[in-house]
């Protein structure tokens, strides 16, 4: 047990959690990078005022983590790894998601499911795909190809665009089938690119796990049962009777709205609550 857990609440905590690896060590590695601890909370159900006096009394975001948690094991017996997982991906993060419960709880169902998908080869139209919302390919493409061949890239393409396929690509190339989804994952995790680590996963396993790809994903040739998929709600235009249909039609034409909207940038370090205004 971490030395951060009190003495009078270790037993009780064994007994409740007879996984035990789920220690405040293992929770700190596993939530990190994961800065939004009061969204966390809400999540996990935790009151307002709880999550207020949990700010008050520590500066750190560790700190914070780590008191939340544990004020989640004293309040909720079947608190679990499951728990938490479906937590963070009510919070999107489904990348940091996915590595908790496939360290964790890899005996699930929905676990296997999105383990096999993650565990596969790349292929090159998903990696192109992914190429997309990468933001620093330099610094990821160091750590999977090595910094020479980062700089010859540079000069042989000449878009940012285009050296982050090309990057890929010859990831792909050099690491054949160790060129897996779960490798970049983990690779951007360790950078701490948390949001391109969760839009690899989305797109691989889909928005939660037990999910799998549409049949034209192109990922692990695998196709969605009718059980799987998300039932998408009907159009209410199109099943609305046609007299209701022309002045909506109409109005989409030539009518307006007057739009009371302001932008408005927010700047500040990580943690500091912007998300949470």
């Amino acid at each position: 047990i971490s030395v951060f857990f009190p003495f009078h609440l270790q037993k009780r905590f064994l007994y409740q959690m007879a996984d035990t690896s789920f220690t405040f060590k293992n929770i700190n590695n596993a939530l990190k990078g994961v800065m939004e601890w009061k969204e966390l909370g809400t999540q996990l159900g935790v009151e307002y005022t709880k999550l207020q006096e949990i700010g008050k009394q520590n500066n750190d975001i560790q700190e914070c983590k780590r008191e939340l948690i544990q004020h989640c094991i004293q309040s909720n017996r079947s608190f679990s790894w499951v728990t938490l997982c479906k937590a963070l991906r009510e919070m999107s993060l489904h990348a940091v998601a996915y590595n908790i419960a496939s360290t964790y709880c890899p005996t699930s169902s929905d676990t296997k499911v999105a383990v096999s998908a993650m565990d596969t080869k790349c292929e090159e139209n998903v990696l192109l795909k992914i190429a997309l919302f990468i933001k620093d390919w330099r610094l990821l493409g160091n750590r999977l190809i090595g910094e020479k061949l980062v700089n010859n890239i540079a000069i042989e393409r000449h878009t940012e665009q285009n050296r982050c396929e090309t990057m890929l690509l010859r990831w792909l190339e050099k690491d054949g089938k160790k060129a897996t989804y779960v490798h970049l994952v983990s690779v951007l995790l360790e950078l701490g690119n948390i949001d391109t680590a969760d839009g690899v996963t989305d797109l691989v396993v889909g928005k939660g796990f037990g999910v799998q790809p549409a049949p034209n994903s192109g990922v692990g040739g695998q196709t969605c049962s009718s059980a799987q998929q998300t039932p998408r709600p009907s159009n209410p235009i199109k099943s609305s009777p046609i007299e209701a249909n022309e002045p909506y039609e109409e109005a989409m034409k030539s009518g307006s709205v007057k739009m009371s909207i302001i932008k408005c940038l927010v700047l500040g370090i990580a943690g500091v609550g912007k998300t949470s205004l």
